[in-house]
């Protein structure tokens, strides 16, 4: 009786015979974004062969201790020379600038600075926005992992799961909360609109709105109630889940900022009582977010525009979540005082200063 009808796993090739093109009859697919690691994970596995062994034909000399054990990769990086990519590419007869174009750590900067065939193993940093975002298995392939590029968390582009590089890196089933998919087309088309800064204002908005989630003051009900659409229990957090949650109202209030700094572009803004940090101005700007906020239904009780109103939390970092979880990604930014509609009128000591969180997401359209 052969192996494979035992039901017993089949080994992985560890010969130490040199790996040739014949060898990785299998090409995987090409995932934009991808980490090294992962690919090379991927083209390994698809092949009946252990990681190890593929690295030891793209490097020159002994390995390092590093590469002869299991790479993991949600937590580490393979990062190859300019040879050792160029080795690569002849392997997997794949066109080596369609492989550089896909693979983001194969650029000339991500390389180690060597003259021969090399691999480094490297740990992705623990800071937030730094580690790999889990592909989604619906429209990538199963076990995939993407650089993250600074994105802490943000739905993938089929709009059925949120990535999230926290923790080693999750994924969550959004198909229960439609809200996020028609939230997902909102934030393509603003994008469209305004470019790049689209998702810096999304960016903003989603650190308002994890504050508000924080200080459990807005759209409670609806949050929770989201929450509980996603499966919130012992495998994942309401923490874990805020930033979904909360991501169709990062959405409108974007749009709403974006208009905010018209108005205030605009002649009306600098005259009399349309002034932003006036209180006429600050009720304006209430009115049109409230009905703005109210498609999605959270209704003008999320609007704060009080100047006395003190948040339940105030006076801690904004972005503060629950237990050791934080929603910061360590780019600073200045007190709002009035830039951010949410605060339109509210005094410096109150306001949010925290580091904002992670842009939502680069969509692919």
């Amino acid at each position: 009786m052969t192996q494979g009808t035992t039901g017993s796993p089949a080994r992985a090739r560890t010969t130490s015979t040199p790996v040739k093109p014949l060898d990785l009859p299998i090409r995987v697919p090409l995932i934009h974004g991808e980490t090294n690691a992962s690919y090379l994970s991927r083209t390994a596995a698809a092949n009946g062969m252990e990681l190890p062994h593929l690295l030891k034909v793209l490097h020159h000399g002994r390995l390092p201790a590093a590469a002869t054990t299991r790479v993991r990769p949600n937590l580490q990086e393979v990062l190859v020379s300019e040879e050792a990519a160029t080795r690569l590419a002849t392997l997997v007869e794949r066109d080596e600038h369609q492989l550089r174009r896909a693979l983001p750590n194969l650029r000339p900067d991500r390389m180690p600075t060597v003259s021969r065939a090399a691999v480094r193993i490297t740990v992705w940093p623990e800071e937030p926005g730094a580690g790999p975002l889990k592909a989604c298995p619906l429209c990538r392939e199963e076990g995939a992992w993407l650089v993250a590029a600074g994105h802490r968390w943000r739905p993938c582009s089929c709009g059925r799961r949120w990535q999230c590089g926290d923790g080693g890196g999750y994924l969550i089933d959004t198909t229960p909360v439609p809200d996020l998919g028609r939230a997902l087309q909102q934030h393509r088309a603003f994008d469209h609109r305004l470019g790049p800064a689209g998702d810096a204002l999304v960016a903003d908005a989603h650190q308002v709105m994890l504050w508000w989630w924080a200080s459990k003051q807005v759209a409670r009900e609806l949050w929770r109630a989201r929450e509980d659409a996603l499966g919130v229990g012992p495998r994942l957090r309401r923490h874990q889940a805020a930033p979904a949650v909360v991501y169709p109202e990062a959405v409108v209030m974007a749009e709403a900022m974006d208009a905010w700094e018209q108005l205030r572009g605009s002649k009306q803004a600098s005259a009399g009582p349309g002034c932003p940090a006036s209180p006429t101005g600050s009720a304006n700007l209430a009115s049109w977010t409230a009905g703005r906020a109210s498609r999605c239904g959270t209704g003008s009780s999320c609007i704060r525009t009080s100047p006395t109103a003190r948040p339940r939390g105030a006076g801690r970092k904004s972005g503060a979540g629950v237990g050791s979880q934080t929603f910061t990604n360590g780019h600073a930014t200045a007190a709002c005082s009035g830039r951010i509609p949410a605060c339109a009128g509210c005094s410096a000591s109150i306001c949010p200063r925290s580091p904002r969180s992670a842009p939502i997401a680069t969509v692919v359209l």
